[in-house]
């Protein structure tokens, strides 16, 4: 009687045809990490829906759409509001890209670091629209003399992320 603790000889067929097993189990992993990235893209939206923009993998526009309300506001401010929706975008899809990856190469692993290199640190992940708002000399959206903003009334575009 065999020790069932102590397997016999390993035929190496066998180990062959596991290790065959195993390699086209990554590859088609592989593959599908593949396709997850080439198909990334992220869509960013402002509060009241007169921008939208649309990034791929790589963070290049790859659409923007506006509404007869992006039209109301003046040309800075609109242009503001397109690169702030842009940045958003941006990193939506660099943290899509960078959770295939994870998924192919491990979340702790030096490829992960690697690509975290390429990725906004942390603090630059928070939209600096609020900042750049503050310290901007883009002029604020027109307001007729003598009127008064509305309690909880904002500017044309979204600042909260």
């Amino acid at each position: 009687m065999t020790d069932s603790h102590h397997p016999g000889p390993v035929d190496p067929f066998t180990q062959f045809s596991a290790f065959t097993e195993e390699l086209d189990g990554l590859r088609a992993k592989a593959e599908q990490v593949q396709e997850k990235i080439r198909n990334a893209t992220a869509t960013a939206t402002a509060r009241d829906g007169a921008v939208s923009v649309t990034v791929g993998p790589a963070g290049a526009l790859v659409g923007l759409k506006f509404t007869s309300q992006a039209y109301r506001q003046p040309p800075e401010t609109l242009a503001a509001l397109v690169l702030s929706l842009a940045r958003r975008a941006q990193r939506q899809v660099g943290g899509e890209v960078s959770r295939a990856y994870a998924e192919l190469v491990g979340e702790n692993s030096s490829a992960m670091s690697v690509l975290g290199e390429f990725l906004p640190a942390e603090s630059e992940r928070e939209d600096p629209e609020s900042r750049e708002r503050k310290n901007s000399s883009l002029p604020r959206p027109y307001r007729p003399s003598g009127q008064r903003r509305p309690a909880g009334d904002t500017d044309d575009y979204d600042t909260s992320w």
